[in-house]
């Protein structure tokens, strides 16, 4: 099975395609349990802080940030918004990285306006947020490495971890409490 596929992304001037990651159940479990260790609650962050200071591309890399709220914090702005971005740094200690914005990406005409002053502006975001695109400038990018990590780490925020982890005695992810949360 392919592990890797291209999402189509509407932009008015080109075709954007991000790169996305998938994997068979057991190989993600596996993955995880790779990455985790055993790891307590408390002690994922630093999992992850490691996993991603291994081998993410630093810098250097092109993505969609796929922000929930927009720049501007107005009632006005009702849908999240898709911006195109240069990746300038990842910071792997706050799992974030900061970003220039090139375009802004799938936006009704009222977004777009209250938006297009934020074009060339440097924000940090949440590596959570960001989904590198298919097309780099730098041949020598790994994007697929760094876009497996990227994912790793969002199915594990967003369908592994669950609220009530942290207010349990023991939580340890390891593979029957992975196994169990995957399938």
């Amino acid at each position: 099975m392919e592990k890797f596929c291209n999402e189509h992304v509407s932009q008015s001037k080109n075709n954007l395609q991000i790169v996305r990651a998938t994997w068979d159940p057991q190989d993600r479990v596996k993955e995880l349990e790779e990455i985790l260790q055993d790891a307590s609650v408390d002690k994922v962050e630093k999992q992850f802080q490691k996993y991603v200071s291994e081998s993410i591309e630093p810098t250097g890399w092109q993505a969609v940030w796929r922000s929930q709220n927009g720049i501007v914090s107005s009632e006005k702005l009702k849908t999240p918004l898709d911006y195109l971005v240069d990746v300038v740094h990842v910071s792997q200690f706050e799992l974030r990285a900061l970003v220039i914005i090139k375009a802004i990406i799938n936006s009704s005409s009222e977004n777009l306006i209250l938006e297009e002053h934020n074009i060339n502006k440097e924000v940090s975001v949440s590596l959570l947020e960001l989904y590198p695109t298919s097309h780099q400038e730098n041949d020598v990018i790994n994007i697929e490495t760094t876009t497996e990590i990227l994912e790793q780490i969002r199915f594990f925020y967003e369908n592994i971890m669950l609220p009530w982890d942290s207010f349990e005695e023991i939580c340890l992810y390891n593979e029957s409490l992975l196994r169990n949360r995957v399938e």
